[in-house]
Order: C-alpha cells, then structure tokens, then sequence
C-alpha cells in the first residue's frame, strides 16, 4: 500500500502506468506519503507479518538552519569566551552530523581575519576559546552540518576590545 497523505486523509498513488499495478508509483517532491510494510520470517515466506506503516518523505535535502544562542550562554573571562547554543528548531531533511564555530579577530583596518575555530560533534553545545587578547576584539560564527552541508551561521559573540 502506497498513499499520499492529504488534509483529508490517505489518497492512493497514482501509477506511471495506471492500469499495470506493478508499474512504479509517481512521487512528487514536497509532499508526504504513507508506505505500507510486511515483515517476512525465511522459514515462512509465505506468511507476511504486517509491518507498522512508515513515513515516506519526498524532497530536495537541505541544510539545517543556524543554531540559536541560549540565555545566559556566553561567559567571557580575561582570557577565554566560551559559547552555548540550543540545536536549530529545522535540522533540513537529514540529521544534523556536527557544529562549525568560527573564530574572527577585528583588524586595525576594521575587517575581520579568521582566526581559528572548531569541527565539532553533533551532541557538542559548547565550545571555549582560550588565549584570547583583551587588546582585541572577536566575533564568534556557528553553523550546523548535516549531510547537506553547512548552513547559516549565526553571530554568538563579539568579545574583547577593552
């Protein structure tokens, strides 16, 4: 059992061929469907075990959206910033799979210079920059990955510069 999943309800597929019911279903991207499955033991071929319905997904895989900082979640010291964010509340179509932090220190010219930063894990939420000069100023930029890639990143802090 195929079905598209409409405000209404399930609503069957429609074939490529519409009188052959072994013709392959039209999947359209972007919209929802319902799979239905069937569980077989070796020793019982002939005797499916219903399996639960699954959920069917069609569309262009994207990249999450930025992460967001949580309140309270920067700690600059002397020497150190340390960041925390919550997970993006859209992940896009995969899992996210890490965290990118990039670390920018202001120039005299007042452009901003890469200046290290981080790979990080997907369970990972904070990450500490140390050794930092009070003489200048930072920006901090994460994004999360998934299997997409990369997505927007988001400004956490700007630290020093005292």
């Amino acid at each position: 059992m195929t079905a598209l999943l409409t405000p209404d309800g399930p609503v069957p597929v429609p074939r490529q061929n519409p009188g052959d019911c072994a013709s392959p279903p039209i999947f359209r991207a972007g919209r929802t469907y319902l799979v239905g499955a069937a569980v077989y033991d070796d020793q019982y071929y002939n005797n499916p075990v219903p399996g639960g319905p699954l959920t069917l997904r069609v569309g262009n895989v994207t990249t999450p959206r930025a992460p967001s900082l949580m309140t309270g979640a920067v700690s600059p010291t002397k020497s150190s910033a340390s960041l925390s964010w919550s997970p993006p509340a859209d992940s896009g179509t995969t899992a996210i799979t890490g965290y990118r932090v990039i670390q920018q220190r202001r120039t005299d010219a007042g452009t901003w210079k890469p200046e290290g930063g981080a790979k990080l894990s997907a369970v990972a939420h904070t990450w500490t920059s140390k050794r930092l000069s009070p003489c200048h100023t930072y920006r901090f930029r994460l994004s999360a990955v998934n299997a997409r890639g990369t997505g927007p990143s988001v400004d956490l802090i700007t630290w020093g510069g005292h």
